[in-house]
């Protein structure tokens, strides 16, 4: 068994298998026809003011705003339809303050868009990455008693601006209910990969303004270890080096060396002044760091893996920096592998199999997507290989969990300060070296690692079940839900002549399947867009959905299948037969099953006549040739 796993898992993080899931872009052609100036323009309730007149306006002696404003650097680059959707957002967003979309300089060509990630503190205080363009309510800005000193640089100027009302609504605090949205769709023309560098230089310069004040803050480095002596020395040293500014505090729980590496690391650690802490148990990674933690006196934790290698003098500080604002949670660092420049680690993504390690094994040298792996970012959790937090968000968090003796406990911390409110950020301008498993090895190289791994995915997301089915904020639905790249998928444009209407028929035919909650875990269903006309076109309905996706049945040949889908709801049952859509790009993602490229599907349909309410959606499918009749909810609902 463990042979086949290693057949299917390529570079995953816990060995976990990354099942490919790629979204479409949610575009109409009516959409996307041409740009329009809206320059003093008030449309609907909707304003708009150029990042150049921020000064102006807000200097003014008597200031007025619309119910919602736009400022972007260039006016004339807003795309026809953005501003209904941007008055829209708030109308449905009763809790957002701001809000920003995605961009794009050629908007019949996706190679260039930029698909921004949900709200992210780090990534805008270090980069500025809402670009060109973004949404305050009025009222908020109505309601700024002190007005920013504007310089009448547009760049500078839009991010004292989006800070200082920032501040006021709770965008840069710790929020349950995050008050900055995230429209995933291309609002505004914009060469993100040309424009980012200015972007960036304007917020380093800003930066020093808002920076946390940190001191010399004091660092609990806590180290597990068993039988490495030399690793331990590398790592203690390289600690030692890299703690420029910083008081440092060392930590050494060893889970049972040799007598004769005990005695080793023991000295060892006595000639540098670290604590060590002798601990022979069964691995549990969560109650050995819980341990170590207990006995730490620092303000700041560095759980700290004994393979890793610490490389630039100011590593500790810069973690310190990421970690000491209030809004944030923990802050981890780019790992790299020993001996080459690829990437072990850049942050947790979490995709459609579990957590992985984002751009594992791309090589360091090259630029990832606008510059990602170079830096700050916020990511749903980071590795406990390196990983710096405040003491107050440990405990508040928990602490790490003892269910979790090996896998996914650095996860479930993370996803419990997500939980709580807090962002985690991942610093991929500073790296260290990662000798990654020298102390267990790799979990799915044997079986019974592989069992105890499964059970512990299963524990994860039984805790944080809102993280299921490759939920992350801070992947776009455009981005593959299957790896740790950021991988954009094919673009489709929603017209309804184009897709064509598919017919309703109300029918008793799946009522048994329905009231038996029938769940046939062999059919894989993937809804990639489910959309209102109204959502994309400017006079639609409300009552016309657009849909597009995939589903077929593992290790079966899906060319003669036929799929159906069932709505039920108040009205009764209604099916839709769907559109067969030809997707050769599932041939790559799922290379092991047959006739895949078949499996696509996409539908049209008027649900005027259907009584209103909520509706569930299901996915059927039927072969006529062996009368395989597979049923299962599609985790979807929709309301008419």
């Amino acid at each position: 068994m463990a042979e086949t796993i290693k057949k299917i898992i390529k570079a995953p993080f816990y060995a976990m298998a990354a099942l490919k899931y790629h979204y479409s872009l949610k575009h109409s052609s009516k959409q996307v026809k041409s740009f329009q100036d809206f320059k003093g323009k008030p449309i609907g309730e909707v304003g708009v003011i150029s990042f150049a007149d921020i000064k102006t306006e807000f200097n003014k002696s008597e200031k007025s705003f619309p119910e919602s404003v736009v400022f972007a650097e260039k006016t004339a680059n807003i795309a026809g339809g953005a501003l209904k959707k941007i008055e829209n957002y708030f109308l449905d967003h009763e809790e957002a303050s701001f809000v920003y979309g995605d961009s794009g300089f050629d908007l019949n060509d996706s190679a260039g868009w930029f698909y921004r990630p949900n709200w992210s503190p780090h990534y805008f205080l270090y980069a500025f990455y809402t670009g060109g363009m973004f949404a305050v309510r009025g009222s908020l800005l109505a309601s700024l008693e002190t007005i920013p000193d504007f310089t009448g640089d547009p760049l500078t100027d839009a991010m004292k601006l989006f800070y200082a009302a920032g501040l006021k609504a709770g965008a840069f605090s710790k929020s349950e209910i995050c008050p900055v949205g995230h429209i995933p769709f291309v609002l505004y023309k914009e060469d993100f990969e040309a424009d980012r560098a200015r972007y960036k230089e304007a917020a380093t310069s800003f930066f020093e303004s808002v920076k946390p004040e940190i001191g010399t803050p004091k660092v609990s480095a806590l180290i597990l270890s068993k039988d490495h002596p030399e690793v331990v020395r590398t790592c203690i040293e390289s600690l030692s080096r890299c703690s420029l500014n910083t008081e440092l505090e060392i930590i050494l729980v060893d889970n049972g060396s040799s007598d004769e590496n005990r005695e080793i690391v023991d000295k060892y650690c006595r000639e540098h002044g670290a604590t060590y802490i002798y601990h022979k148990s069964d691995f549990n990674f969560s109650v050995l760091c819980n341990l170590a933690a207990s006995h730490a006196t620092g303000d700041y934790y560095l759980f700290c893996n004994d393979d890793i290698e610490f490389v630039e003098p100011d590593t500790l500080y810069k973690l310190v920096e990421a970690a000491a604002f209030d809004f944030a949670g923990e802050a981890g660092l780019k790992l790299l592998y020993p001996e080459n420049s690829k990437i072990q680690h850049a942050g947790v993504v979490n995709v459609i199999a579990g957590p992985t390690h984002k751009y594992q094994y791309c090589d360091d040298t090259e630029e990832y997507y606008f510059g990602i792996n170079r830096n700050v970012i916020n990511t749903v959790c980071a590795t406990a290989a390196c990983l710096m937090l405040k003491k107050e968000r440990f405990e508040e968090a928990g602490g790490f969990p003892e269910d979790l003796a090996v896998a996914f406990n650095d996860v479930a911390l993370g996803f419990a300060l997500c939980r709580k409110g807090y962002y985690n950020a991942c610093r991929n301008d500073i790296h260290a070296i990662h000798y990654e498993s020298l102390t267990r090895g790799y979990d799915y190289e044997d079986e019974a690692k592989l069992k105890r791994l499964m059970a512990e995915h299963d524990v994860l997301y039984g805790k944080f079940p809102e993280y299921l089915n490759g939920k992350d904020p801070y992947i776009s639905p455009y981005m593959s839900k299957n790896s740790g790249s950021e991988t954009s998928s094919a673009i489709v444009f929603y017209d309804a002549n184009r897709v064509g209407f598919r017919p309703i028929k109300k029918t008793r035919k799946y009522d048994r399947f329905i009231a038996e909650n029938r769940e046939d875990l062999m059919l894989l269903r993937i809804f990639e867009h489910v959309e209102k006309d109204s959502e994309v076109h400017e006079e639609g309905s409300d009552r016309i959905f657009f849909m597009s996706g995939y589903c077929f049945v593992y290790h079966f040949d899906n060319i003669g299948l036929r799929k159906k889908l069932v709505l039920s709801g108040p009205g009764g049952n209604y099916e839709i037969k769907l559109k067969q859509v030809f997707r050769p790009d599932l041939v790559k993602d799922y290379p092991s099953e047959k006739n895949i490229a078949f499996c696509g599907f996409e539908a049209a349909f008027d649900a005027s006549k259907l009584e209103p309410g909520e509706y569930k959606l299901y996915f059927f499918m039927y072969d006529t040739a062996s009368r395989l009749t597979q049923f299962r909810i599609a985790e979807r609902t929709i309301n008419l």
